[in-house]
């Protein structure tokens, strides 16, 4: 008898929850053989959710901080402001920090909540599992062997990044230590065993109203696309009347999305800001909202605005780097 490889994915969600979160747990419950740790400061507020395959533990600044810093040697303080996005950078160290909840996995993980499941099962069979040790590459999705020298890794920042994980410890700002400015920089310098495919994903531009693939890799790079989740699958479509490829998840990065009420039924369209179900649209209205584009004046505002906000954030990193 073949033994499926045990999968846990941990989540978190810190202050208020949105009504986003409601697609959140549909989506990963029909993911019936991936475990989703959920870390939350208020368990009361889900206390009515119910789902054999998420788990939701109690997780305040405390408890957060004091597992962060029972491992990293030679850090004893900790700087916790903006608590609830900051904890993301410390994501890479969860292997450890989280070993009590993740003993008897083969594999662990991390994701974002404002992401759309697809059937994560199809895209990560046992033989490919067994190839690698760490699978993509961004914050919104990363899995890794559950292996006490993998869970480790990212103690080697220290050697290969200008942000270690000891000089995370040390600001609030966000640097990407769970991306390509942190754990990713270990991977390839060592030539790590890595499955690296954008292709299996939809990062939407955070700029546009209607989705769109950032990443060159996809094969819908720089078109309007929309999406067909049929339970447990989700379908990427071309808005032009074009081919549809199935994807492991959508992300939607800094974008609000309006559901319906109830989420009841198995299969949607999601297009523009807007899941709907399938039976109050067909295929070709959905095409129209899909692409419906933002003018560009409104595109080049949101990039302005963004770049405003990331001067703290260049100030910051310029701060760290004379600490040394």
């Amino acid at each position: 008898m073949t033994t499926v490889k045990r999968i846990a994915l941990i989540a978190k969600y810190f202050g208020k929850p949105n009504d986003y979160l409601k697609f959140w747990f549909f989506s990963a419950s029909n993911n019936p053989t991936i475990d989703f740790l959920f870390l939350t400061d208020d368990p009361d507020f889900y206390a009515g959710y119910r789902f054999e395959n998420i788990k939701f533990i109690k997780m305040g600044e405390t408890e957060f901080a004091k597992r962060v810093l029972e491992h990293c040697p030679g850090v004893t303080n900790l700087k916790m402001k903006g608590f609830g996005y900051h904890c993301n950078q410390f994501r890479p160290l969860f292997g450890l920090m989280f070993s009590d909840y993740l003993e008897g996995y083969d594999y662990w993980g991390y994701v974002d909540t404002d992401v759309v499941f697809g059937d994560i099962r199809s895209f990560f069979a046992d033989d490919l599992l067994c190839q690698y040790d760490k699978f993509l590459e961004r914050g919104h999705f990363t899995l890794y062997r559950n292996d006490p020298e993998v869970n480790s890794r990212y103690l080697r920042t220290t050697e290969y990044c200008r942000i270690d994980y000891k000089k995370m410890c040390k600001t609030s700002l966000n640097y990407g230590f769970d991306e390509m400015h942190g754990i990713n920089k270990v991977y390839e310098a060592e030539h790590l065993p890595t499955y690296s495919n954008f292709g299996i994903l939809l990062d939407c531009d955070i700029f546009r109203d209607d989705l769109t693939p950032v990443q060159k890799e996809n094969p819908f790079f720089g078109r309007s696309v929309w999406l067909d989740y049929a339970c447990p699958k989700l379908f990427c479509v071309d808005a032009n009347g074009g081919p549809r490829e199935e994807i492991l998840y959508a992300h939607f990065q800094k974008r609000k999305i309006a559901l319906p009420e109830p989420i009841d039924g198995s299969h949607f369209f999601i297009a523009g800001n807007r899941v709907s179900p399938s039976s109050c649209c067909d295929e070709k209205e959905v095409e129209k909202i899909a692409r419906k584009k933002n003018p560009a004046v409104s595109v080049l505002l949101r990039k302005l605005k963004m770049k405003i906000k990331s001067i703290p954030r260049y100030i910051g990193l310029i701060w760290l780097f004379m600490k040394g």
